[in-house]
């Protein structure tokens, strides 16, 4: 008999998928599978990626994409590509061929899906390089990742019970003691752009959000590989509320999945400065944002070559009601949290110091509110 789920169900077999990837944090270099159910869905993927298929150029940069991954895996690799996938220019006939939606040759399918993986790091590339060659200051690339945001929250009432929502940065010291507390201290991801904390009615109403934010805002397939952590959801939990017989490969996809990279743990701490019953769901993911009347005033090679799709950081933050009041208590509160991370800090930049000489003079700023 299925485990009962006090999580809202009304998902698709795809959506269950997607969100798992999502919350385990693995990269889509390691995806053994790629659980699409259809090639609407398929359709609906590119088009939060930032692409038109309806517009000429986007699908000209996408087969220019597609070109240089057959080139990279033949001319690199040494692999031998199929004449359907050498001479094709129909990226959806790849995904169809990758997710199995229609009969192919194992060589099909398996090649089909390593080059959606080298495309989808082409992209990223691509949308990482044109960032940096766009007159763009950080304030308006952040007003304008900000309106995406805030134009996709506004339709997320519609969907579940929304009961806070809030955007913001880091300040310069907070990124600060952050890189001095990490062994990595010149980590790129600190400088996640957007911070974005959504607080909903109950757990019944964290599943039906991600749903949302996967369908209209976040690209799944570009969420930081690591980088997830979920204590609030257990991946076993996460099932769809019924399935056709056409998606039973992605079924097995779902019994399968444990989540590699995932810091999932229902009984676990998020990071090492967390509070013992802290609890919530964080990830981060690249948003492609639209450039295209910026891309008006540059070189017209700039776009043929990069696109006219930039990728930004956002941080994610979802919880229910009553666990953000709880993370607000004694050792789970961010004060609590902050005085760990500092003390740390300290330790580190300290560290040269004689054990056997008296503690340098500090004024206690930690237990300051």
């Amino acid at each position: 008999m299925a485990q009962k789920s006090e999580y809202h169900q009304t998902l698709s077999a795809f959506e269950a998928a997607a969100i798992k990837l999502v919350l385990a944090g693995d990269s889509v270099v390691d995806w053994k599978y790629l659980p699409l159910d259809s090639l609407p869905a398929a359709r609906q993927l590119l088009e939060i990626n930032g692409y038109d298929l309806e517009d000429p150029l986007d699908r000209e940069h996408l087969t220019d994409m597609y070109r240089e991954a057959v080139l990279y895996l033949t001319d690199i690799h040494g692999y031998h590509m199929p004449l359907e996938l050498e001479h094709s220019e129909d990226l959806l006939r790849l995904f169809s061929w990758a997710a199995k939606l229609e009969e192919a040759s194992p060589e099909l399918e398996t090649l089909s899906g390593m080059l959606l993986k080298v495309i989808s790091v082409l992209n990223y590339l691509s949308a990482r390089e044109l960032l940096f060659r766009l007159p763009i200051s950080e304030e308006e690339l952040n007003s304008r990742l900000s309106a995406k945001i805030f134009s996709q929250m506004e339709h997320l009432q519609d969907h579940t019970n929304l009961v806070e929502f809030a955007t913001g940065q880091k300040s310069r010291s907070s990124m600060l003691s952050k890189l001095l507390v990490k062994a990595e201290t010149q980590a790129s991801h600190i400088f996640d752009v957007i911070r974005c904390r959504i607080v909903v009615e109950n757990k019944a109403d964290l599943l039906p959000a991600l749903q949302f934010l996967l369908n209209n805002l976040i690209p799944f397939n570009y969420i930081s590989p690591g980088e997830s952590k979920n204590n609030l959801i257990p991946l076993q939990l996460i099932r769809p509320y019924d399935h056709l017989p056409s998606e039973e490969r992605i079924m097995e996809f779902l019994n399968n999945f444990s989540g590699r990279n995932s810091h999932s743990d229902a009984a676990g701490r998020l990071n090492e400065f967390s509070g013992p019953t802290f609890r919530s769901i964080n990830f981060i993911a690249s948003i492609p944002l639209r450039v295209d009347e910026i891309l008006e005033l540059l070189d017209p090679t700039v776009a043929d070559d990069f696109g006219r799709v930039i990728l930004t950081q956002m941080e994610v933050q979802l919880l229910d009601r009553q666990t953000a009041i709880e993370n607000e208590s004694g050792a789970n509160s961010h004060h609590a949290y902050k005085a760990r991370q500092l003390q740390r800090v300290r330790q580190r930049i300290e560290v040269a110091r004689d054990p056997d000489l008296p503690p340098l003079e500090r004024t206690d700023l930690d237990s300051e509110e």
